[in-house]
């Protein structure tokens, strides 16, 4: 022996990562995207003009009639808000960690936008529009993603 392992296994790949190198991303389109970011900057529009106006006048830490502590519920809302923002402004720069966030991203804006639907439907109907429209945006986006990776990876 020449003092060389010829069993050495060669370093882990990630696999994640070899695939959004590798595999061409869905195309979303910026329309879609341009859309989705709106929604999100909207959302954050909307609770800073909420707590300027007087929101959650018992405070961000008090418990609330709602069944909430507001605290909890912005940070999750603002959450969101970033993720999606942050997982659109990968995709469209083409970043291979922007391939995972994106779904997760658009999870957790369909779950606000059915949260916030309720809400709409029980206090203000007139306010379900927007909702409704994320939810469309959501899952077009989704059934994109979705159909994409089914057509690159056929069941066994």
């Amino acid at each position: 022996m020449d003092g060389h392992d010829t069993h050495v296994r060669p370093p882990p790949v990630d696999v994640a990562t070899q695939r959004a190198i590798h595999e061409p991303r869905p195309r979303l389109g910026p329309v879609l995207l341009g859309l989705l970011a709106l929604d999100a900057a909207g959302v954050i529009g909307i609770w800073i003009a909420s707590l300027r106006r007087g929101a959650f006048e018992q405070g961000l830490f008090t418990y609330q009639l709602e069944g909430n502590v507001p605290i909890f519920h912005l940070a999750a809302e603002f959450g969101m808000a970033l993720a999606t923002l942050v997982a659109i402004a990968g995709w469209a720069a083409g970043r291979p960690w922007a391939r995972p966030l994106l779904p997760f991203a658009l999870g957790m804006l369909s779950y606000a936008a059915v949260n916030a639907l309720g809400w709409a439907l029980h206090n203000d109907v007139t306010t379900a529009a927007p909702m409704l429209l994320t939810l469309a945006l959501a899952a077009v986006a989704m059934a994109k993603l979705i159909g994409a990776g089914a057509v690159r990876h056929p069941r066994q």
